[in-house]
């Protein structure tokens, strides 16, 4: 009876016979995670099925009185439907008899065991769902789900939407109703840790740790290589961001009137999409996977630049799909061109000078060595 997949994710009770005031009870559970089989990011799988009620006479063949309709695969013919209705003394009988049982995904075991999730890895692919489900939000300035700072400033909003208003408040939210329980905890202790700053700033001091120790235990380089790994795929997507606001603009313009401005915007998007490339080798050469489809980071313009938490690119700055314009040229393009501060060409400055403290080609152990500071000190 079952049109969804995986059909072994629910389990039914065996056929069961009415009381004499019929009633019976039948039971649904499901046995396994479905998964994510309907893609797209939608939670769980919805499993249409169909109950088929028989009723037998005393002393006579049972007749199926409401059958599971299409989900049964069979329905009864109009002679069926009128013996049933005459020789079990019924009023009428039912073409069709269906419900449907939604089954909610659940969350991986090292997951589950988080005392704080992380924005990147946990909560943003979650509010991304919402976001597209509903864009009238960020459109009228409620709230953007993809932006960690507009999310930070609004915490203890979502936190009584969530968790403090009952299941049947309006304004409880999501309004659908429909985040599984694994995700509603991982949201809840995500939501505890920003608004407590307990364990995260924790979690947060043990990687910067890692990350500015050029020496360290195997543990420690393990852990600045995954972060590592985070930092160069989120610099593709902001690579692969900035590109399609230059070729929109690009193809605005006639290519044989204003064939230096088209010159130059074809020049800076082919600039952007090589810096795409040399991100995606870098990542490649220590062992990561390049990806560019990944529907919770794909850019949905107007977007800000794509962050991870402790740090927000450009947060000033909303990319666009638009012609050409004095003001894309001043409000997007010159900002997203503007050379960096010089701070921070002071910490690039000071980065180049760990390459002196990597081991040789021979092999050799990291080393003890007093650079510790030099990014930050």
């Amino acid at each position: 009876m079952y049109l969804a997949h995986p059909k072994n994710a629910v389990k039914l009770s065996d056929p069961a016979t009415t009381n004499r005031k019929g009633t019976a009870i039948l039971t649904v559970k499901a046995v396994r995670n479905p998964g994510n089989p309907r893609k797209a990011g939608v939670d769980g799988q919805v499993y249409p099925l169909g109950l088929t009620v028989t009723y037998a006479p005393d002393g006579k063949k049972p007749i199926r009185i409401a059958d599971g309709g299409a989900m049964d695969g069979c329905t009864l013919t109009t002679g069926s439907y009128s013996k049933a209705i005459k020789e079990c003394s019924l009023t009428a009988s039912r073409y069709t008899f269906n419900f449907a049982v939604r089954v909610f995904s659940s969350l991986p075991a090292v997951t589950m065991r988080k005392t704080c999730p992380t924005w990147t890895e946990d909560i943003r692919p979650i509010f991304q769902l919402y976001y597209n489900l509903f864009p009238v939000m960020e459109k009228h300035n409620i709230i953007n789900l993809r932006d960690i700072h507009d999310v930070r400033s609004q915490l203890h909003k979502i936190n009584m939407s969530m968790f403090e208003f009952d299941w049947n408040h309006p304004n409880f939210m999501p309004t659908t109703r429909d985040l599984s329980p694994d995700k509603t905890e991982i949201v809840r202790r995500w939501l505890e840790c920003e608004i407590t700053g307990g364990p995260t700033d924790k979690q947060y001091n043990v990687y910067n740790e890692g990350r500015y120790r050029v020496c360290g235990s195997e543990e420690y380089l393990t852990r600045t290589v995954t972060h590592l790994k985070e930092i160069l795929q989120m610099a593709i997507f902001v690579e692969l961001y900035t590109i399609p606001p230059y070729m929109t603009a690009m193809f605005s313009l006639k290519r044989e009137r204003f064939k230096e401005a088209y010159s130059i915007l074809k020049g800076i998007a082919t600039e952007e999409m090589l810096h795409m490339t040399l991100d995606a080798n870098i990542l490649n050469a220590i062992g990561g996977s390049p990806n560019t489809t990944d529907p919770h980071w794909l850019p949905n313009y107007p977007t800000p630049f794509p962050s991870l938490e402790f740090m927000q690119l450009l947060p000033n700055v909303m990319l666009k799909l638009e012609k050409f314009s004095l003001s894309m040229v001043k409000e997007v393009f010159s900002e997203i061109e503007k050379p960096a501060s010089l701070e921070v060409f002071k910490i690039f400055h000071s980065a180049s000078l760990l390459w002196s403290d990597l081991p040789d080609d021979d092999g050799g152990r990291w080393k003890l060595n007093n650079t510790t500071n030099i990014l930050y000190g």
